[in-house]
């Protein structure tokens, strides 16, 4: 440690006197000097220290009126309001802030009660809040109306001693925050709650009658179809009976290539009955799929009496491609057939020559299921990329000319589509006009459950 650090304040005031008396460094204090010249050396020395110790009192003093300046700018333009209120309520100090918010200049403010600038509907509560304070002590915050129209103050209050040294009893600290605006906010967001919660009850009040009005509209309409398809079932039967008794009684080959259209349009119309019923069943979520074992070999039969004989009677090659498939699978043979019957008869009713490929494939499997994925391709007239948008929807077909001259009206690839959507799957088609197309679906069927054996 050097020696300026182990010497006093006053030491080396002292020794700073010497060293600026003598521009040099002390001298030896052994050194033997003339007993006036001591004097007034020991005489200027003290001069020269009394002038530093001015000098540093100066700065301090300076420092101290800064500080102090900084304090007041702090104190007088705070976001907050501050007030010093005595034991009987009279306000002794204040910020301009605080003035402000009170809506009177701050000369007036000093030496007023401070309860002449409550609302008057608060000035109960205020006295009962000022009282708990200065008789309890602590740290209270609340909510305070002043009597300035629509304003709003958080208010925090703490008892303090006696606001100058030696002065008896308790003074009041005060801040005040404007939250009037807060308050217009919260007040305007709860009307918007308000009126959005009315919205939205009404709202789905509405909804709530039109889903009421759909489905009942949608029970009058299935409970329409049923009875219409079984309406028109009925006497479609009798006709397809007789035609089939009227060929048996003998007939000629003309009226047998009569009754063969009659017997012809006839099926097509149960048919159109049955996909209608089963859509609607289907929109209506009446229809549940089946789960049990079944035989691909047996699956392919169904199909092949379906629609096979008719493919072959036009000519059209038919080739089966179902490598890797299992033997046996779980889920619903029926619906699975009939969406496949749908893809193989619309690829005949579309092709004139060449022929129809029908695959299937295996692309996912866990240890539950596969996910297998069917498509037919046939070197039919081939669509639009406008006509395929309108596939897969209820009497959507292509387009009206080939409606006028192959026939049909969509519904058997909304069936599809529904069907292959119950089995966990999707539909699509990829086609070019002359070129063919080829619709596949994508269904999940599970694996064997032992039921039935492969072969």
């Amino acid at each position: 440690m050097s020696h300026d650090a182990q010497l006093s304040p006053r030491q080396k005031l002292r020794t700073d006197a010497e060293v600026r008396l003598l521009g040099e460094s002390p001298p030896d204090a052994s050194s033997d000097l003339p007993s006036a010249d001591h004097l007034l050396r020991e005489l200027r020395v003290h001069q020269i220290e009394l002038g530093l110790q001015n000098e540093a009192l100066r700065q301090a003093q300076l420092a101290l009126e800064q500080s102090r300046d900084r304090y007041l700018d702090l104190y007088e333009l705070a976001p907050v309001g501050y007030l010093t209120v005595d034991c009987s309520g009279v306000v002794i100090d204040a910020n301009i802030t605080a003035a402000t918010l009170l809506g009177v200049d701050r000369g007036r403010l000093k030496n007023q009660r401070f309860d002449r600038f409550v609302a008057a509907a608060e000035v109960d509560r205020w006295q009962h809040k000022f009282s708990g304070v200065m008789i309890r002590g602590g740290l209270q915050s609340f909510e305070l109306a002043l009597g300035i129209a629509d304003r709003q103050v958080q208010v925090s209050c703490l008892r303090v001693e006696g606001r100058d040294p030696g002065e008896s009893g308790y003074t009041l600290r005060m801040t005040h925050a404007d939250t009037s605006e807060k308050k217009r906010l919260d007040d305007e967001l709860a009307c918007h709650r308000q009126h959005l919660e009315a919205l939205v009850f009404a709202r789905t009040a509405e909804l709530a009658a039109a889903r009421d009005a759909a489905d009942a509209a949608n029970r009058a309409k299935s409970s329409f179809i049923a009875n219409m398809s079984h309406e028109i079932r009925t006497p479609m039967n009798a006709i397809l009976g007789m035609t089939h008794i009227l060929r048996r009684s003998g007939v000629s080959a003309e009226q047998a290539a009569k009754l063969d259209k009659i017997d012809a349009a006839g099926r097509h119309l149960i048919t159109l009955i049955n996909d209608i019923l089963d859509l609607a069943k289907i929109d209506a979520g009446k229809i549940v799929l089946e789960q049990r074992d079944f035989r691909l070999a047996d699956l392919l039969a169904s199909i092949d009496v379906l629609v096979g004989n008719s493919i072959r009677a036009k000519g059209l090659a038919l080739h089966v491609d179902l490598a890797g498939l299992p033997p046996v699978l779980h889920g619903d043979s029926m619906r699975l057939c009939q969406a496949l019957v749908n893809y193989l008869a619309n690829a005949q009713k579309f092709t004139e020559r060449g022929g129809i490929v029908f695959k299937g494939r295996v692309v996912e499997e866990n240890e539950d299921s596969y996910a297998l994925r069917f498509a037919v391709s046939d070197t039919g007239i081939g669509l639009s990329a406008e006509q395929q948008q309108q596939l897969f929807q209820v009497f959507a077909p292509g387009d009206s000319s080939t409606t006028r001259t192959y026939g049909g009206t969509g519904l058997g690839l909304a069936l599809t589509r529904r069907i292959a959507l119950l089995m966990g799957g999707e539909v699509g088609v990829d086609s070019a006009p002359g070129q063919g197309s080829s619709f596949w679906m994508s269904v999940r069927l599970g694996k064997a459950k032992g039921g039935i054996r492969s072969a």
